[in-house]
């Protein structure tokens, strides 16, 4: 299955819509309809926010694109090239602090939208 498919169905059966979704991302609804219908990827960023958002496993997704990361190895390979590439150990860092201002945001967000 597209991973465009799996972020719709996973956005309707958690009732959101494009909309909820690309503020939670931080992007356009236009730009979020373009992941849903394969025309843009979206950043690893963001997949790690739909990931937790819409509590789907992204890494699973990304397979059927021929894209696969092993976790223990810090390596990707997109198997439709054969590239493998070590990911340098700042480089993680950095993702991880991202990750973690990533789960602020939301949880400043959730905060937003339970006012209302």
């Amino acid at each position: 299955m597209a991973l465009g498919t799996v972020l719709r169905q996973a956005r309707e059966v958690k009732k959101l819509s494009q909309e909820e979704v690309a503020l939670t991302l931080q992007v356009s609804q236009k730009t979020y309809a373009n992941y849903e219908s394969d025309k843009t990827m979206p950043s690893i960023q963001s997949l790690a926010t739909l990931g937790s958002l819409l509590e789907i496993d992204v890494l699973k997704a990304l397979q059927n694109k021929g894209i696969t990361f092993n976790q223990t190895g810090n390596e990707f390979k997109d198997n439709s090239t054969g590239i493998i590439n070590q990911i340098p150990d700042k480089l993680i860092a950095q993702y991880e602090a991202r990750l973690e201002e990533k789960d602020e945001q939301i949880t400043w967000l959730k905060q937003q939208i339970n006012r209302f």
